[in-house]
């Protein structure tokens, strides 16, 4: 009697590919530049107006390079910030007096998260209660999120930023309603929910190389900053501080980055060996 034995073959083992980030270094600073930063000064370098030069690099270089001042004056998250600078002075309450900083004017206050006003969402994120609040955000976005920005390239790092406060805000929003049966005054406004996505994003950072030397330093301070935010209410029980809002931001930052970064491989250039190109 004759037996057939059937052997599975065995699976080959999938390839690790390798992946290059795309930059541009000047021949006489060695300075790195984005494509945003290249295309904004014309080719030339912003520090010495030397020649830029295409540059595949194995350790993201925005990881190992603090921005300066003038890099961060290119980013998105400066425009971000200028835009939040402006809705805030637009949404104040003008008087004979002088400048009432700490008041939403009466047209604005419908822009802000609260029960009810599912629109207030999207406007939400733009939105502060007063100066001290814009202030502490916007030194946070301008300091953190430039920095990061130019590790992760500008479109993913706009997507971070407006679908993690705008899906925590609707999570938030959904969960009071649901609590309350609709009949809560709470609200709630500040663009912190989509800083907590990008802190959140910038602690599992998948664009940084394990072997970079600051990636741990890179870490530890916008979790430290997460953990203080989230444990405010705790030490100054008076604090409005939206724990919740900042906690499903968090969330959100960690999922879009999380999706994000395959898709980002995936459609990125392929270099004849299927190494992966991301262009910063």
């Amino acid at each position: 009697m004759n037996t057939v034995v059937q052997f599975r073959k065995p699976k080959k083992k999938r390839e690790k590919r390798n992946v290059f980030f795309e930059a541009f270094q000047c021949i006489a600073c060695d300075k790195i530049a984005t494509r945003r930063q290249v295309h904004h000064n014309k080719g030339y370098c912003s520090a010495c107006g030397g020649e830029l030069q295409l540059h595949y690099f194995q350790v993201n270089p925005f990881v190992l390079q603090m921005p300066t001042l003038r890099d961060r004056l290119t980013t998105a998250g400066f425009f971000i910030l200028i835009l939040n600078i402006v809705i805030f002075i637009l949404t104040r309450q003008f008087s004979g007096r002088p400048f009432q900083w700490g008041t939403l004017a009466p047209w604005a206050r419908f822009l802000t998260v609260h029960a009810g006003g599912w629109h207030g969402i999207v406007t939400a994120i733009f939105m502060h209660a007063n100066i001290e609040h814009l202030f502490m955000n916007m030194l946070a976005l301008f300091l953190m999120g430039t920095f990061f920005e130019r590790q992760i390239g500008t479109t993913f790092f706009i997507i971070i930023y407006l679908f993690s406060g705008v899906l925590a805000n609707l999570t938030n929003l959904s969960l009071h309603m649901l609590i309350s049966s609709g009949t809560t005054t709470w609200a709630a406004l500040g663009a912190s929910t989509s800083l907590s996505g990008v802190f959140a994003a910038m602690i599992i950072n998948p664009f940084a190389h394990a072997e970079s030397p600051t990636l741990m330093k890179n870490r530890i301070v916008p979790l430290a900053v997460l953990l203080l935010i989230m444990l405010m209410p705790f030490f100054f029980p008076h604090s409005t501080t939206d724990v919740l809002g900042h906690f499903f931001g968090a969330v959100f930052g960690v999922g879009i980055i999380f999706i994000g970064y395959p898709i980002v491989l995936h459609y990125s250039p392929k270099l004849h060996d299927g190494s992966s190109v991301i262009r910063l």
